[in-house]
């Protein structure tokens, strides 16, 4: 991930207009509890990753519904609303399609009504917010200009969606962006609190399958074969001492473990076993040696074990998501103005992974990820991913709304602040 340093940046802050700040809030408030049910719509019909054909439609739906330029199937179900309001800077705001294979476990109201599908990431609560604020900033142009491109994307999950979008033409079908803002609701952090990270926020990653060939033979005589599970524990007891022993310790990485399958029956040794890997990491030196690093470990085990060559496949990559640090110190002081200083955090990274940053990159501009808390802090956090998350549409969605378009007009207000071209 390239490291984006801001040029022309101009020194002070500009005050966002209490008028505007006020008509945009009260177009929030108003529209609540239509935003509401969309969402919850979106919620009980979830989609995988690729398979968001009627989450698509259903966006395109709403941006028609205001007003807005719609552009729909870039990468695949990937859907566009553009809001144009004069003269000014350009804006992709963006948010995410998809939902995930986990069973539901909630006991809402509106629970998913698809078996082994939910939205366990905030998705449909992403999708809801986006077009509220699209809502807010199409009923208030009298106090911005320039242009708006609200971006819903598909097969995030799987890191593949923006870059999907940008090889099949994107930034030819729509205005070049001067900066790309985002949010993502946070099971772990405060519910409602703001959270603005600067530099690296989420991770490099990268998703290893790895299969182990052996010799299939009978259970009771296993020197008559080659054991692939040998190879495979060896292998993944041998992944946290490369972790842990072959790189500075001041240098965050990890690579867990999540599948590993072979075999049919207790008494047969197979042929192979399947496991599958997934690594984070920041630096891009680093990325680049654990993944030689994984691939020169699988062999050795192999060759030790006297068994053929492994299959070693990288896939659902993506790079680092880096938050401009200028974009984000402004935003903050945004957000503290707005909130209260108490109510903007300053967490660490995490090494979660996000595609958001590539429209970015791709272009060159500024962009910024912030999240929205979510723990009501009466238990044990339940983070994103779990089959019990789920966003508390009342308390949290009118202050992500407020956030980003408030985060919209210091943008393109009449005194809208440059970041520069980088």
């Amino acid at each position: 991930m390239r490291r984006y340093i801001v040029g022309s940046v101009v020194s002070f802050l500009c005050v966002i207009s209490a008028n505007a700040l006020a008509s945009v809030d009260d177009s929030i408030s108003k529209n609540q509890s239509h935003w509401e049910e969309f969402y919850k719509e979106l919620h009980q019909y979830p989609e995988l990753s690729g398979e968001e054909k009627l989450t698509a439609e259903k966006v395109a739906r709403e941006f028609r519904a205001l007003g807005l330029e719609v552009k729909e199937k870039i990468g695949g179900y990937g859907v566009v609303g553009i809001l144009r309001n004069g003269q000014g800077p350009t804006t992709l705001v963006r948010t995410e399609l998809d939902a995930l294979p986990v069973k539901e476990d909630t006991g809402l109201r509106y629970a998913s009504k698809v078996d082994g599908k939910m939205h366990a990431c905030g998705h449909d609560f992403h999708a809801a917010v986006l077009m509220g604020t699209a809502q807010a900033m199409a009923d208030n142009k009298a106090d911005w200009k320039g242009t708006l491109v609200f971006v819903a994307q598909p097969a995030e999950e799987v890191v593949s969606g923006a870059s999907a979008m940008i090889k099949d033409g994107f930034f030819k079908k729509v205005p070049k962006p001067d900066q790309a803002l985002a949010l993502h609701t946070m099971g772990n952090l405060k519910k409602g609190t703001i959270a603005v990270v600067p530099g690296y926020a989420m991770a490099n990653v990268d998703t290893v399958h790895v299969t182990f060939k052996g010799k299939s033979t009978h259970g009771s005589a296993p020197e008559g074969g080659v054991d692939p599970f040998i190879e495979t524990a060896e292998f993944t007891l041998k992944m946290q001492t490369l972790v842990g022993r072959e790189k500075k310790a001041i240098r965050p990485a990890v690579i867990s473990v999540g599948s590993i399958h072979g075999g049919t029956k207790a008494n047969i040794i197979p042929d192979e076993v399947k496991m599958a890997l997934t690594v984070r990491t920041f630096d891009p030196e680093l990325r680049k040696f654990i993944k030689r690093r994984i691939q020169e470990i699988a062999v050795g085990i192999a060759h030790t074990n006297n068994a053929p060559d492994p299959v070693v496949q990288f896939s659902e990559s993506s790079d680092a998501t880096y938050n401009n640090p200028q974009l984000a110190e402004t935003m903050r002081k945004v957000f503290q103005s707005k909130f209260g200083s108490e109510a903007v955090l300053s967490p660490d990274p995490i090494m979660g992974a996000e595609d958001f940053g590539l429209f970015a990159a791709a272009v060159k501009a500024p962009s910024l990820m912030f999240w929205i808390g979510e723990d009501s802090q009466k238990g044990a956090p339940i983070y994103n991913h779990s089959s019990k998350y789920v966003t508390d549409w009342k308390a949290t969605a009118p202050l992500a709304m407020k956030a980003m378009t408030a985060a919209l007009l210091k943008l393109h207000g009449n005194d809208h602040l440059p970041i520069g071209s980088i």
